[in-house]
């Protein structure tokens, strides 16, 4: 069934994002030009997803799809980037990929890759640094896409009440004084948090559901419609641009109830730099913290995924890293000139933070130390 399913492009959708690697003649994956990129993608790209043919790597497809079915399975695998060796292009992928302004890489003689532009590099780093852009965006939407898009962003955009600006967020909040903003990382559940009072609680998408430790937030800060869907409808959903807030609409167009919402860029929030990384939704969700001003802020689970227990509370399975489109010094210089501006009394759980953020000459107060037992 999966094998068929695989011909019609038909794959189950997954979190992340993801490469494609191709090998079609009997080269093994140790040989040739496949153990070098895989060293390398493993290294600059840790959380990026690999979907493989003949490799045996990553998750395996068990058969190619159809020539008019290249495109489906492109998207809903997520791929942002195509790797082939050992044979041409099969029928149908280099049109997909054209389409869906997908790079696709041809492995070249001696270890070296055929890239778009008719340019050629002699290693997967040097490849994966010329094309890093490329790897850190997506697919396009096809034009026929878009027209069905524009009809279910029609009927979801009835459900979806703005609020018009920081004031009116302040307003909504009650004019927090002591604000909790928690990210997902291991610190976001440490003990002391259980019993300390705060004002508004922020959270990022809704991982922390499921475990129910400080799970009613007032505002999450999300991209994602499985978000949208789990948090009640009474939670403030920020998102951080314009386009992702009309890109998520149309898959949010059957869900039920109404709901309130903003972005970090109709605040002027969002930064416009111009590179290939954008901040983390938990570096938006400070930026936003930090701009309604509260006397006490305290953050927690913002490891920067360096936290000695992983990424995630009891979660050994994800690399501790960013995902592609994430940089760790781009995110920290980010948060550092947001609470460069903040002029209250900063908090954290984090020990990882606090000592980067130190580094930036950014005093925090340690929460975990203060509540330790002085006997």
């Amino acid at each position: 069934m999966a094998h068929m399913l695989q011909r019609w492009g038909w794959l189950r959708r997954r979190k992340g994002r993801s490469v494609l690697c191709l090998q079609l003649g009997p080269e093994a994956a140790e040989a040739g030009p496949w153990a070098p990129l895989f060293q390398a993608l493993a290294h600059r790209f840790p959380r990026l997803r690999c979907y493989s043919y003949g490799l045996g790597q990553g998750t395996p497809l068990g058969t190619l799809p159809r020539p008019q079915a290249w495109s489906r399975l492109l998207l809903r695998a997520k791929v942002h980037g195509v790797f082939l060796a050992g044979g041409p292009a099969p029928s149908g992928l280099r049109e997909a990929c054209a389409a869906l302004s997908l790079p696709l890489f041809e492995a070249a003689p001696e270890g070296a890759w055929n890239a778009p532009e008719e340019t050629r590099e002699s290693s997967a780093d040097a490849l994966l640094a010329r094309f890093e852009r490329a790897l850190a965006q997506g697919p396009a939407r096809s034009a026929r896409a878009r027209r069905g898009d524009r009809l279910l962003r029609a009927l979801a955009r009835r459900r979806f009440e703005r609020l018009r600006d920081l004031a009116a967020l302040r307003e909504a909040l009650g004019h927090p004084e002591v604000l909790w903003a928690l990210g997902n990382g291991p610190s976001s559940e440490d003990p002391t948090l259980a019993s300390a009072a705060y004002d508004s609680l922020f959270r990022v998408n809704h991982s922390w559901k499921a475990r129910g430790f400080l799970s009613q937030p007032e505002v999450v800060f999300t991209g994602l419609r499985g978000t949208v869907a789990a948090v009640p409808g009474k939670t403030l959903l920020i998102f951080q641009r314009e386009a992702d807030f009309e890109a998520l609409l149309p898959r949010c167009a059957f869900l039920p109830g109404r709901r309130r919402f903003m972005t970090a860029e109709q605040l002027g929030l969002f930064p416009d730099a111009g590179g290939v990384f954008r901040p983390t939704n938990g570096a938006i969700m400070i930026a936003v913290a930090v701009a309604l001003a509260p006397k006490r802020l305290r953050i927690a689970g913002m490891d920067l995924f360096a936290h000695p227990a992983g990424a995630y509370p009891g979660d050994e399975a994800t690399p501790n890293a960013y995902t592609v489109a994430h940089d760790r010094q781009d995110e920290l210089s980010f948060l550092a000139a947001q609470l460069a501006h903040y002029e209250g009394t900063l908090e954290t759980t984090s020990p990882v933070l606090k000592s980067a953020l130190a580094e930036r000459g950014l005093t925090v107060h340690d929460v975990t130390q203060e509540n330790e037992d002085p006997r």
